[in-house]
């Protein structure tokens, strides 16, 4: 890899630096195509990065979402571009608001 040999860094350092890029929107990476830098800056959406099935249940379980809003939209050429989808596709936005439980724990 062109990025190992330039900074003098393992394979895996530069996987998890392009996988933090991408779980903040900055590129976006396809298999066969490439990486695409999408943005200089990180957007303001948040998306939650589950990296497992266990991610996900503990999340679920810690987690309890209030829906603030729902509106469906119809993708602009730049929104198409953001969600990797064909201008004039549908989809269902939600606004919300997640609230992680706090656990307490008792030390004898």
């Amino acid at each position: 890899m062109e990025l190992c040999k330039q900074y003098r860094i393992s394979r895996s350092t530069v996987r998890e630096a392009l996988r933090k890029l991408r779980d903040v929107g900055l590129i976006s990476r396809q298999r066969r195509v490439g990486t695409k830098v999408l943005s200089r800056a990180p957007s303001a959406s948040y998306r939650q990065p589950t990296n497992s099935i266990s991610d996900l249940l503990q999340y679920a379980d810690d987690t309890r979402v209030e829906i603030l809003a729902k509106k469906r939209l119809v993708c602009d050429p730049t929104l198409a571009d953001q969600l990797e989808c064909r201008v004039g596709r549908s989809w269902l936005r939600i606004d919300s608001c997640a609230r992680y439980r706090i656990r307490r724990i008792r030390f004898a």
